[in-house]
């Protein structure tokens, strides 16, 4: 079957943030392949094409890259496992298909976009935007599960931290103070007072979550460490913006700065996105409700995740409707055991298909 074909080529091919062109490569092919237009890949590495034409212009785009770490591709259990089956070849595939379903019916554009580095730093999103791209409706392919839509992404800040000591002599760690140690210690005062008074927690995405991501320091086992540096990732409510945190993350690290003065503490932020949540009577969530409902036979679920998306960018920036969608279980994103259920898989091309149409229809 060419759908099942496609997903598993695509994840045949290692596609870590930086290393997308061959995926790029292959997927303009099978869109020409597949009767889309204007198919091209931009200045970024992102490819994009197009299926119909006129109003309403609908963008479907997932992301091509994928976080480190090689997986054997194979198909078990009707299953098929592989770096990127969920966190989400399978929703840019999904798309890529659906998209050359609708190319001769009278339903607007379909725009179907790859896009690079989405992991990393976002920078095809970034250039995206700085095309000024036009489009009425936004779905982004990212693992929601075949009967759930994601209507909500929590913010996020990447916040850096480096600290530099006179060091000495491990014999007497009493003649300097310790890089690492102080790090340690500014770690857990920021992770036991960042605004954990302030709020009134419902659930975890209502929550203020961080997480030290990095970690280096020390050179030498016999020497105290003089260096120190480390991330935090922080991800933020809608009901706070992210500046707020930033500006008591900065308040915690002055106060531990007067109270170690023989510490240089240096801190950056070093990303910062603000939360989003879509308008759940929007017609593009009501097109995939829709779709669900007409593929599967019962109601989708609106979720919010803790984690932050493309969405985001597109939804504080572009002021148009915008959601997310695609079949996977997130919890299997970045894990060895990433794999898709295929009927899953084939599901979700029919819903993109319907909610695509749904949507033009009652533009």
């Amino acid at each position: 079957m060419y759908e099942i074909d496609l997903l598993k080529e695509m994840l045949e091919i290692y596609s870590p943030s930086g290393q997308e062109a061959k995926l790029a490569t292959l997927l303009r092919e099978e869109m020409r392949y597949l009767g889309l237009k204007n198919v091209h890949i931009d200045p970024i590495g992102n490819v994009l094409g197009e299926a119909g034409s006129g109003k309403p212009k609908i963008i479907l785009c997932g992301h091509m890259d994928t976080v480190p770490g090689f997986l054997e591709v194979r198909e078990e259990d009707n299953a098929l496992y592989g770096r990127g089956a969920v966190d989400a070849k399978s929703s840019l595939a999904a798309m890529i298909v659906a998209a050359s379903r609708l190319n001769t019916k009278a339903l607007g554009t379909i725009t179907v976009i790859g896009v690079v580095d989405e992991e990393g730093d976002g920078s095809g999103i970034e250039h995206l935007l700085r095309t000024k791209l036009d489009a009425d409706y936004f779905i982004f392919g990212e693992p929601s599960g075949v009967d759930k839509i994601t209507i909500g992404y929590k913010g996020r800040i990447q916040f850096a931290l480096k600290f530099k000591t006179a060091g000495g002599h491990a014999s007497a760690p009493w003649t300097s103070e310790n890089a690492v140690e102080r790090g340690y210690d500014l770690w857990n005062r920021i992770r036991n007072n960042l605004l954990v008074d302030d709020i009134d927690v419902a659930d975890r995405f209502h929550e203020v979550s961080i997480c030290l991501t990095v970690l280096k320091g020390g050179e030498f086992p016999n020497n105290i460490p003089e260096n120190c540096c480390m991330t935090l990732d922080i991800r933020v409510p809608p009901q706070l913006a992210c500046q707020k945190v930033v500006e008591e993350l900065n308040r915690i690290v002055e106060a531990f700065k007067k109270e170690h003065p023989k510490v240089l503490i240096e801190s950056k932020v070093e990303g910062l996105l603000d939360a989003y949540e879509a308008d759940r009577n929007s017609l593009v969530v009501k097109g995939l409700r829709t779709a669900v409902f007409r593929v599967l036979g019962r109601n989708a679920r609106l979720v919010r995740k803790t984690g932050t998306g493309d969405m985001n960018v597109i939804g504080l920036r572009q002021q148009i409707p915008v959601v997310t969608y695609g079949p996977g279980d997130s919890r299997l994103d970045h894990t060895q055991k990433e794999r898709i259920d295929l009927d899953d898989y084939l599901n979700s091309i029919k819903i993109i298909e319907t909610a695509a149409e749904y949507i033009a229809n009652n533009h």
